[in-house]
């Protein structure tokens, strides 16, 4: 039984998608390609059918009252032949090292959803027992209400497998597109980096560097090194929390030159083993780069659209100089904006306020934009 529910990411052929889940199958995928992953072994997918099928009731499941499976499932004893093969399995990994536990549900990480943030993920957990009741979790996070509004079938009828990963206590990490997100440009390589753990990135907690270099030759294009204040890192009791950056680093590139040129190889081995444009998230830690999972672009860029400040504004020299702004009005409009509000400050700004500013005769600044039109662009 142990053997057939818990098994190691090894490349092996054999483990299919419906046993792994979206997550775990394409880390074995790039294990069997050879590339760089964490050590890692999958509890899957028929491990959480046995457990929900003697832990919940059939009633229960069918009535889909998600919050109370949740706390049956967060409460249930877990089997001991399964517990036992968890506890191996973290054993193997190293006993005493941190893991990564990761939710990998059968439609995740697929070619038309991603499910990227619907399920849950715990980062450095440590001790079997911990691993336990995170892989509880993980299985009750598919019954959760956020997962059950973006997925396209009901819980009752899926099931979900969990990573544990050797938890890579990363230097710098970060996302890599292998096409320009905002643009859908194919033949760029997109890197965002922050120092610390990803998940700083990903939660969008931190401030990243961003990288585009070329695909073919993996020379870069173009580089936004910026002011990192915070980054995400364990604390001494274990948890996940944001720190103060040390001030060596904050205006320093999280990522040097050599390991760009890493990344971008292995993004462009990535994507030619999976046949589509990928998102990859990835780690360095003494130098070493780790990839932590890929999962294919779900959602296609398409031509970037101008929005202005003033749509109104006939003359497009002013239009186009025009820049959205709070300054001013975030003192007198606080809060949510009422489509009420919004239509008063629209039509004040375009009878009143511009007209009394053009017939000021206000000047250009030095920049080449007409100051007037950043008080202008404050109330829309």
């Amino acid at each position: 039984m142990s053997n057939a529910l818990v098994v190691e990411l090894s490349g092996d052929q054999a483990l299919e998608q419906h046993r792994l889940g979206g997550k775990a199958y394409s880390l074995n995928h790039l294990i069997q390609a050879g590339l760089p992953v964490p050590p890692a072994f999958c509890v899957t997918a028929q491990a959480y059918r046995q457990f929900i099928d003697d832990a919940v009731p059939a009633t229960l499941l069918n009535a889909g009252e998600s919050g109370n499976v949740r706390d049956m499932i967060l409460n249930a004893s877990m089997p001991e032949p399964l517990s036992q093969a968890i506890r191996d399995a973290c054993r193997r990994l190293g006993g005493d090292v941190s893991l990564a536990v990761r939710s990998s549900a059968l439609e995740e990480d697929g070619l038309s959803q991603s499910f990227a943030g619907q399920y849950d993920t715990f980062l450095h957990v440590n001790g079997a027992e911990d691993v336990l009741r995170k892989v509880r979790a993980c299985w009750a996070s598919l019954w959760a209400e956020r997962a059950a509004q973006y997925s396209r079938v009901n819980a009752a009828h899926s099931d979900i497998a969990v990573v544990l990963q050797v938890m890579v206590d990363a230097d710098a990490a970060g996302v890599m597109f292998t096409q320009d997100p905002l643009t859908g440009e194919t033949d760029r390589v997109v890197i965002d980096s922050c120092w610390g753990l990803g998940e700083g990135v990903v939660s969008g907690q931190v401030t990243t560097d961003s990288f585009i270099l070329d695909k073919a030759s993996g020379a870069l294009r173009e580089q936004q090194v910026r002011h990192k204040s915070h980054y995400c890192q364990r604390d001494e009791q274990g948890q996940i929390v944001l720190l103060h950056t040390p001030e060596a680093q904050r205006d320093a590139p999280s990522l040097n030159a050599e390991q760009l040129q890493r990344l971008a190889t292995l993004g462009r081995q990535a994507r030619l083993i999976y046949g589509t444009e990928l998102d990859i998230e990835w780690a360095v830690k003494d130098d070493q780069v780790w990839l932590l999972q890929a999962r294919p672009v779900t959602v296609q860029a398409g031509p970037a659209q101008g929005i202005y400040a003033n749509p109104w504004e006939e003359d497009p020299a002013i239009r186009d100089r025009a820049f959205f702004s709070r300054m001013d009005t975030g003192e007198i409009v606080t809060g949510l904006m009422t489509p009420l509000g919004l239509s008063f400050c629209q039509f004040y700004q375009k009878n009143i306020h511009g007209p009394a500013i053009k017939t000021m005769g206000w000047p250009i600044s030095a920049t080449g934009k007409s100051i007037w039109a950043i008080s202008k662009a404050t109330c829309i």
